[in-house]
């Protein structure tokens, strides 16, 4: 559900009251659609998030705090030179349209005053941020369009800003009875009640347009007096800023499907309504945990794949080498053919088919097939080639296959440790262990060669007890807390069987008490891919039983002796 004009209208007077008359401390750009702006009001300092994004555009007060690229885009710089320092002088939502203009006074080079308008257009794939000068000619935008792509409307530096086509809707805030009475005579009689609203006004999303209806209790513009009784009464409540932000949650599976700036009772039992106090936590709340994880996953679609490629090949390479593995399963029979025929050899002689003897060891009577073509003590070397043959390739594949298998186990503690990676900087370290490891071209030799990897830091937690807790986010991080950040009286958690985290708390040489240990074994169920049944199995042993063997991949570690804890895998750490 995209933002219509109501709800913006209680946007902007949120930020009106929050913001108004602040000062802009700095300019963020974390995403590519996406800029922050850190206001300074009063004695609080406020973050103001202006998002582009075509699947969820809006604007709202936000408490996430982002990772910024290393290197700003130039836009972001574009901002941060006009706008650093500026304060926020207005906030306008013209015509109950879908933008908002954020007008900044600004002070030049040499001290003269000026003035920077910010213009955010919250229109679905066609939403932009827009910054003009005084005299309200584009000075720079998020997305340019010239002649050749939109010749009704071009947008490039240094022409003059035009707000986007009129659609032919009216603006709701200037209708009077007659005006109203006159534009619905002018439709079908049979013509829908909402669709009408929908039509005829601007700012209007259907769910808004059918709430309306139905507290007028108009089927269609026939009822137009009632209607229009409940329209004036909706717009005196934008006018008087009587908002009532609310998020609308499907009552079958308890998922959140729409949102208002007034109750939309008209879903009646389809759907629960959970009031807000803040327009910005409503927007944070329904669209944000969606799209940190939507950016998250487009951002990591690359070394998904790459994964995913690579086990399906390791699959594949074990079923050919676990059917080749089983046609070694003849090496002894053929050992014992030889031995039998040089056991009979005196009654055996060229152009005899088969060798019928006696089994000394087991007393069994064994058939030998013989190639009439050779000697018999050819065709018994043959046999013992056979044997040797089958005898080595069962340990060149038997070794094979552990590899293949440990690579698996590899690559899955990889996809493991992507669920839990939240910002770039955890993305580009799984990429960097990635290529050490040669996934994902030749790059990855020289990358080996070039630069010793580097972790970032790990989760910190607190036990009940105040004892810390060190969380690996991915295997390079595992390896450094257990191999170089703890001390040999440390303990170690990791659940079994499954791909996880090391979990090590840190005790001091002391020794903590049982909910902590419980504690630390919950954790590491937490932070692994074990699914959440009853009870999940987790072992624990200390640092200096962890053995971590030479040239093993990262994260891969021995350990005996242990302990193994059975906790449930709860979700509240």
């Amino acid at each position: 559900m995209a933002l219509d004009g109501g709800m913006l209208a209680c946007v902007a007077w949120e930020l009106r009251e929050t913001l108004l008359d602040g000062k802009v401390e700095k300019v963020l750009q974390p995403e590519r659609d996406e800029v922050h702006l850190l206001i300074r009001s009063g004695r609080e300092s406020h973050r103001l998030m202006l998002s582009a994004s075509s699947g969820s555009p809006r604007v709202s007060l936000t408490e996430i705090v982002k990772e910024n690229p290393a290197s700003p885009p130039m836009f972001c710089m574009l901002l941060r030179k006009h706008l650093t320092g500026g304060r926020l002088r207005a906030v306008d939502h013209p015509a109950f349209e879908r933008i908002l203009f954020f007008e900044f006074e600004t002070k030049g080079e040499l001290g003269e005053c000026g003035k920077r308008t910010l213009i955010v257009e919250l229109m679905g794939r066609y939403t932009n941020i827009i910054l003009c000068d005084t005299h309200m000619k584009v000075l720079s935008a998020l997305r340019y369009s010239d002649l050749s792509a939109s010749c009704k409307r071009p947008l490039l530096p240094g022409l003059p800003y035009e707000l986007p086509p009129d659609q032919g809707k009216k603006n709701p805030l200037d209708a009077t009875r007659e005006s109203f009475l006159q534009a619905i005579s002018a439709l079908s009689p049979e013509t829908p009640a909402d669709k009408a609203l929908f039509a005829l006004y601007r700012g209007f999303c259907p769910a808004a347009a059918a709430e309306l209806a139905y507290r007028a209790k108009a089927q269609t513009v026939k009822d137009a007096d009632t209607l229009w009784e409940v329209f004036a009464r909706h717009m005196d409540i934008i006018r008087s800023h009587a908002f009532s932000p609310c998020i609308l949650v499907r009552t079958l599976d308890d998922k959140p499907f729409a949102y208002s700036y007034f109750p939309l009772t008209h879903f009646s039992s389809e759907a629960r309504i959970i009031p807000y106090d803040s327009p910005s936590q409503l927007l944070e709340e329904y669209h944000g945990k969606r799209e940190n994880e939507q950016r998250k996953a487009q951002k990591s679609v690359d070394i998904t794949r790459l994964l995913k490629n690579a086990k399906s090949r390791l699959h594949k390479k074990i079923f050919v080498q676990e059917e080749e593995l089983a046609d070694t399963a003849g090496a002894i029979s053929c050992k014992k053919a030889g031995e039998l025929i040089f056991q009979e050899l005196y009654r055996l002689k060229k152009g005899d088919h088969t060798l019928v003897a006696i089994d000394y060891e087991t007393g069994e009577t064994i058939t030998v097939k013989l190639d009439p073509r050779y000697p018999p003590a050819v065709n018994a070397n043959q046999y013992y080639k056979d044997y040797n043959r089958k005898k080595n390739a069962k340990e060149k594949l038997s070794e094979q296959l552990e590899q293949a298998r440990r690579e698996l186990q590899y690559i899955d503690t990889v996809l493991d440790a992507l669920t839990r990676a939240k910002t770039e900087a955890d993305l580009a370290q799984i990429r960097e262990e990635l290529s050490h490891w040669d996934y994902g071209g030749k790059q990855g030799h020289h990358a080996r060669k070039k630069q010793k990897l580097r972790p970032h830091p790990p989760i910190k937690l607190q036990t009940p007890s105040g004892y810390t807790l060190m969380v690996g986010k991915n295997n390079l991080q595992n390896d450094e807390l257990t191999t170089h950040i703890a001390d040999k009286n440390d303990w170690w958690f990791h659940v079994k069987d499954y791909p996880g985290s090391h979990v090590i708390m840190i005790t001091g040489g002391e020794e903590p008490p049982i909910e902590d240990f419980t504690f630390a074994a919950q954790t590491a169920a937490v932070y692994s891919s074990a699914g959440a049944g009853a009870k999940v199995a987790v072992d624990y042993t200390k640092i200096r039983h962890i053995k971590k063997p030479a040239g093993s991949r990262p994260g891969y570690v021995t350990y005996d002796p242990y302990w193994t804890a059975y906790v449930s895998k709860g979700d509240s750490l």
